[in-house]
């Protein structure tokens, strides 16, 4: 079976098309853009235990990196494949670990005031601009990276080049470009 998660059948019916997963079985082959063909579950409960198992079932392949990816791919794919949901255990609990407390229902809540004025502050700045405007670029990619740096607690000197950087991931010619932080930016850490 060829799933195709960006084609225009799937945006436009999402639950259509994951039922037609469902109705081929629990574990079904399908195929995806640049990684080929993987095998993908479609129940929750088999999901859990193909999570939980990294005994049976891993991410990684035996020199440790993650399977599927090839070194002809876009280098941006590569990086962003490398992150925490990547990781077998024990590395995959060590890491989320650390980042648990941040993202806790309690710690969000006691958030919201906070991110209530970021998303005020953002809005300010584009009624101040006035129209016409990018409500995507100026907005929406930038309120979810700012209520992440928030949580992370990232130094507000530090914002702007990852505001950048998260910029570049959205821009139409990132598979062109590698992405790297700017040296100008960050000195010689960029490039160690």
């Amino acid at each position: 079976m060829r799933a195709d998660f960006t084609s225009q059948a799937y945006f436009r019916n999402p639950a259509a098309e994951i039922e037609k997963l469902r109705s081929a079985g629990p574990v079904v082959e399908v195929q995806f853009p640049m990684v080929g063909k993987v095998w993908t579950t479609t129940t929750q409960d088999l999901a859990d235990r193909v999570l939980k198992d990294s005994e049976t079932f891993t991410i990684r392949d035996g020199i440790g990196g993650v399977a599927g990816l090839q070194w002809w791919m876009p280098r941006i794919v590569r990086t962003l494949a490398n992150h925490m949901l990547s990781k077998d255990e024990p590395d995959h609990k060590r890491l989320r670990d650390i980042v648990d407390e941040a993202f806790r229902r309690r710690a969000v809540l006691e958030m919201e005031p906070r991110i209530l004025a970021i998303a005020d502050e953002l809005a300010g700045e584009l009624f101040a601009e006035g129209s016409p405007t990018d409500l995507v670029e100026r907005y929406a990619r930038k309120l979810p990276l700012s209520v992440i740096c928030e949580l992370l607690g990232l130094p507000l000197d530090d914002r702007p080049e990852i505001q950048r950087l998260g910029e570049r991931l959205y821009a139409s010619d990132w598979h062109h470009r590698p992405l790297e932080p700017d040296p100008q930016y960050f000195g010689d850490a960029a490039l160690s």
